[in-house]
């Protein structure tokens, strides 16, 4: 069971570095898109759609970034809490709140689904300056959503097996980071 949980992790976590990834190349072509609707305005060049292309990719960056951020800690937790309660009580309240955020991720990746089912049925299509299918690009928000879920279960499983979760042992590593570099200085 420990070697499936351990494989099964591994390749979430491979799926989440790429998905951070992706995340990260949008942000990233977004920045250029940006700097060159500003260039081309400079010189007259309008270019028409800009805009809408920048907010879609900038809802498609962040939600396919989710799960990488949560794994790495980058998400706000509840550390103000969890250093409040009796080390005996830190699991349940992590398992409370990982549970909700499991529920609450799957809710949203099911509404996002049949969402992008309902406007892939309708044939929906935006209605700015470009007009587009919006179906392919809502699906990489739901590919995002699914993948934050995912990734709540998994470390749910961690803790509820007494294992520490991800975003803790990395939080470990960057302290440990931390001090040795702080004490070079």
């Amino acid at each position: 069971m420990k070697n499936i949980m351990l494989t099964t992790s591994s390749l979430l976590g491979r799926v989440c570095d790429i998905a951070g990834w992706l995340g990260a190349i949008l942000f990233l072509l977004i920045a250029l898109l940006m700097v060159g609707q500003s260039v081309g305005r400079a010189f007259g060049i309008a270019m028409v759609g800009g805009d809408e292309i920048t907010g879609w990719m900038n809802a498609s960056a962040g939600f396919v970034a989710l799960a990488y951020t949560f794994r790495q800690g980058g998400l706000i937790r509840m550390e103000m809490l969890l250093d409040k309660v009796r080390p005996e009580q830190k699991a349940i309240v992590e398992l409370v709140a990982l549970s909700v955020g499991t529920l609450w991720c799957s809710y949203m990746a099911a509404a996002m689904s049949y969402f992008v089912y309902q406007n892939f049925v309708a044939h929906e299509r935006s209605t700015g300056l470009i007009s587009i299918p919006m179906w392919p690009i809502q699906i990489p928000t739901c590919f995002g959503m699914l993948l934050l879920a995912l990734v709540f279960l998994e470390q749910w499983i961690k803790v509820y097996s007494g294992l520490e979760p991800d975003y803790v042992v990395v939080a470990k590593q960057n302290r440990v980071t931390d001090e040795v570099s702080s004490e070079g200085v």
